[in-house]
């Protein structure tokens, strides 16, 4: 394990925290009265922007005469972050700081079971905490006026509003750093790691080695690589076959058999069947000057963008898809896109790779973009641009290579196992008297 990544247990009465920061708050109203309180409501919501990756948290603490302790929380956003965490990490910090009777909005999960118990810890270090839970129906404005909504559900309005506006004022959000009293936290690569605890606890040995694989053999830088939308690849890969799924890994980690891995494994010949050029790669059948590959790759592009049109991909989208195809394919001469969303996303996919983007490595960016030009299922849609580039251009490319491969006379397949029968050849040659006499 690298010392980048720690993994760390809470064990009976014994707290470890690895460090603690300063949060970043803003008291946005404080009228509440001086001394005992009877009753209060906390009410928290939070607010997430994935494709900004902005977020803010507000909690309101109101008694029953309407008056109030009000807090912002600007807060990091990563890519598998989600509001309702957030909501639960507002009623945590309401708690410990009134340190007085709460009424919580929100059902607790498995998953977030670190803010859970925190809030455990909070009330058993001041027994004379009083919890009662609440679910409160968010948005409860859309289908109702705001007069018709409940006094909680008029403060979760207020509190969604109020996140809102602190995601707009920009403020540098406070570093994550783990709850007192979770029992188990995960840290990987600077990334802090708070449910599917069990999972991400598997990948923890594999993770260095798997950095490595991808920034030396693919030439993806280590910031790069956790840009890699993981989920992404797994849902386009969902439905494939045990052969097709192991294709799909040869072509995305350069292991097909092509020239290049021919000549490693003991083959004389590493020219492309298709022109004769050296050390041929699956890279270089993208724009191989082979008269059938290149009519390949100008339909598969074509194929392509009628399939997005179909699917309803948003067009702005499938315009960069098909740039970014077109720039690999050599068909034409294309530029950066303007600056704005597109050209995050191309610069985004750019440090990840090109060719690595066609044969798998999406980025995350791909979602946020999708995002912000409505699509209806983001995630799915960055799935299906996935299936599009494998089914409609790398298994064609790679269907073509093969027929050309086959009725080439120069086979580096065939060299290979005609050096290797030769070897066996010369073997029972010398050593067939003792083969025939046992």
């Amino acid at each position: 394990m690298s010392s980048q990544s720690v993994f760390w247990t809470r064990r009976k009465r014994r707290l470890i925290i690895p460090y603690t920061v300063k949060k970043l708050q803003f008291v946005t109203r404080d009228n509440l009265p001086e001394g005992p309180i009877d009753h209060i409501d906390l009410v928290s919501d939070a607010l997430v922007h994935l494709e900004k990756e902005k977020g803010a948290i507000t909690w309101h603490a109101v008694t029953n005469d309407d008056r109030r302790l009000s807090m912002d929380i600007p807060i990091e956003v990563p890519h598998h972050s989600y509001s309702y965490r957030h909501k639960l990490v507002g009623i945590y910090e309401g708690i410990e700081k009134i340190k007085c009777p709460v009424q919580n909005p929100g059902a607790m999960t498995a998953a977030d079971m670190d803010i859970v118990l925190a809030i455990q810890k909070v009330v058993q270090d001041n027994p004379e905490i009083t919890i009662t839970f609440q679910h409160v129906k968010g948005h409860a404005n859309k289908n109702k006026p705001k007069s018709q909504c409940t006094k909680i559900e008029q403060i979760n309005i207020y509190c969604d509003e109020e996140a809102e506006l602190r995601v707009q004022q920009n403020n540098s959000p406070t570093p994550y750093s783990p709850l007192p009293g979770a029992k188990c936290m995960v840290k990987v690569h600077e990334a802090w790691i708070s449910s599917r605890v069990d999972k991400a606890a598997q990948l923890i040995p594999a993770a260095e080695a798997q950095m490595t694989f991808l920034h030396e053999k693919l030439k993806i830088s280590k910031d790069a690589v956790q840009d890699i939308d993981i989920e992404t690849i797994a849902a386009a890969r969902a439905g494939h076959s045990w052969t097709r799924t192991a294709r799909n890994l040869k072509m995305m980690n350069q292991w097909l058999p092509v020239g290049h891995n021919w000549r490693h494994h003991g083959a004389d010949n590493d020219k492309c069947p298709g022109c004769g050029a050296p050390d041929e790669t699956f890279a270089h059948l993208f724009h191989c000057p082979n008269a059938k590959l290149r009519a390949v790759c100008k339909e598969a592009v074509e194929h392509i963008r009628k399939a997005g049109t179909s699917l309803k991909i948003p067009a702005t989208i499938m315009w960069l898809l098909l740039r970014i195809l077109k720039h690999e394919c050599q068909l034409e001469e294309v530029t950066p896109p303007p600056e704005g969303h597109l050209s995050k996303i191309w610069e985004a996919q750019l440090q990840i790779g090109f060719h690595n983007f066609i044969t798998g490595w999406i980025s995350r960016s791909w979602q946020r973009g999708l995002r912000i030009y409505e699509s209806d299922n983001p995630g799915g849609q960055a799935a299906q641009i996935l299936t599009l580039i494998w089914d409609g251009l790398c298994e064609p490319i790679w269907a073509c290579q093969n027929d050309i491969n086959s009725n080439n006379p120069i086979n580096p397949k065939e060299i290979l196992e005609m050096a290797n029968l030769r070897d066996k050849l010369r073997w029972y040659k010398r050593f067939r008297k003792e083969v025939l006499l046992t």
